[in-house]
């Protein structure tokens, strides 16, 4: 065998190993969140029967605590239960029922509406987003589908989004800026589903390479495409989050109702832009949004006099969400979980 063969051979072994202690990784978190999950069952099991908020000292009910004081509430729950906030199981959870409580999925009569899914990965999302703002409620929403990794959309985004007729895929990246932006990536590891991808170079990611790809801000793209509402953005940007909403604080983000995005300790790794969640909360807060940290039991809100650095110093792989004040007016009767239990701790 040639010497470069068994490069190649050693590099692809290396890709593969990479992707097994990964998977393995995921299963641990999975693991992790089911038995927090079945150990908050057994506390619920407990309480008195009717809202969950009267087995809390001082509380009546959502809102009733003042803000000083839910906020040391939510930065004790969050030290102590930090499992349930781990992985896309909260994130599942609100994918499955939040689109059906939108007064106006489809946006107003004569409107653009349209869903944006910066960083779609393999598209596991999409049958949500077509079930609650696309085909599923006959609306003529468009769902655009950003994903700059070329060896995830030929094997994995096309394939599933080609279910949707509403869907659009565009090849490229979301940040503050347009242009071209280098994206790293290791070819073979992507080929294989793998999410060893972005704009920043992964410190951990053997055998990579890197090319530019197209690069938009979500103002310039909305002022483009004639966008007038976005009811749902999702935002999985690998630590690029705070950019992308730089991108879209113009116009952007303040004709969205409702936003989805990673909270992890992506944002100031190797692959991120170096923003602090702190930064990122208070770019949404300046745009009219209450932000919360969302668990399988409890959201925490974090914005204002709610914020908490825990939620910087401790981050790991995990979700957020972002309410537009109209859509919190609706919305807000509605935050209960599974079991008909508030998810607003205080």
């Amino acid at each position: 065998m040639r010497t470069g063969s068994l490069e190649d051979a050693f590099r692809s072994l290396e890709a593969d190993v990479s992707t097994v202690v990964r998977e393995l990784g995921e299963l641990k978190d999975k693991h992790t969140v089911l038995s927090a999950t079945v150990q908050d069952w057994k506390e619920a099991a407990s309480l008195p029967k009717g809202n969950v908020l009267s087995a809390v000292p001082g509380s009546s009910g959502p809102g009733a605590v003042p803000a000083s004081q839910c906020q040391t509430m939510q930065e004790q729950y969050y030290r102590q239960n930090k499992e349930t906030f781990h992985g896309d199981d909260a994130k599942a959870l609100f994918l499955r029922v939040v689109g059906k409580y939108f007064p106006t999925p489809c946006g107003r009569s004569g409107e653009t509406t349209a869903v944006i899914d910066v960083g779609a990965n393999t598209g596991q999302d999409v049958k949500y987003f077509s079930k609650w703002f696309g085909a599923g409620q006959s609306c003529r929403s468009k769902i655009y589908l950003f994903e700059p990794n070329p060896q995830v959309v030929k094997y994995s985004l096309q394939p599933r989004a080609a279910k949707y007729a509403e869907t659009e895929i565009i090849q490229g990246a979301v940040s503050n800026f347009t242009g071209e932006q280098q994206f790293y990536t290791n070819v073979d590891a992507s080929s294989k589903k793998n999410e060893q991808g972005s704009l920043g170079k992964i410190h951990w990611m053997k055998g990579g390479t890197s090319f530019p790809v197209p690069t938009y801000t979500l103002d310039n793209f909305v002022d483009e495409k004639g966008i007038a509402y976005i009811p749902f953005l999702k935002v999985d940007a690998e630590g690029w989050e705070g950019a992308v909403f730089q991108g879209g604080g113009r116009k952007a983000l303040k004709m969205t109702d409702f936003v989805f995005f990673e909270c992890s300790d992506t944002l100031d790794d190797s692959r991120g832009t170096g923003h602090k969640l702190k930064d990122i909360v208070g770019y949404l807060d300046a745009a009219g949004f209450e932000v919360y940290k969302i668990g399988t039991r409890y959201m925490l809100k974090m914005n204002g006099p709610y914020w908490h650095d825990v939620y910087d110093r401790i981050r790991y792989w995990s979700n957020c969400m972002a309410v537009s004040s109209t859509l919190q007016q609706h919305l807000r009767p509605r935050w209960l979980d599974g079991r008909n239990r508030s998810m607003v701790l205080c």
